[in-house]
């Protein structure tokens, strides 16, 4: 799940399918540094944001926490699939590269 805060813009919260973590914090990283923040983010919730009905052994695994003006990012979760993980770890280096502080907490 993730809660975005984009300054005056209304934060969005989304799901996210696990699969997709990592192309999904690869655009939103492209998302925070647009000149258009606004129209970049209703693009990314467009393509990233699940919209199918939600099942009963569906199950929240974490949380990304990002706010632009703050230029935080925060990742939590109970688990991820070890190869998803490499991937999620070395994104977080390029939002560090574009000097986002970045907390991620993964067990």
């Amino acid at each position: 799940m993730y809660n975005v805060v984009l300054g005056d813009i209304h934060p969005s919260t989304i799901c996210v399918e696990i699969s997709r973590l990592p192309d999904s914090l690869r655009d939103l990283l492209e998302v925070l540094i647009s000149d258009y923040p606004a129209e970049s983010m209703a693009e990314f919730i467009e393509t990233y944001a699940r919209t199918d009905k939600v099942m009963p052994d569906d199950k929240t695994l974490g949380f990304v926490v990002v706010n632009k003006n703050k230029k935080a990012v925060a990742l939590s979760f109970s688990k991820i699939p070890d190869g998803i993980r490499e991937n999620v770890l070395e994104i977080c280096s390029k939002y560090r590269d574009k000097n986002f502080q970045v907390e991620v907490d993964i067990g």
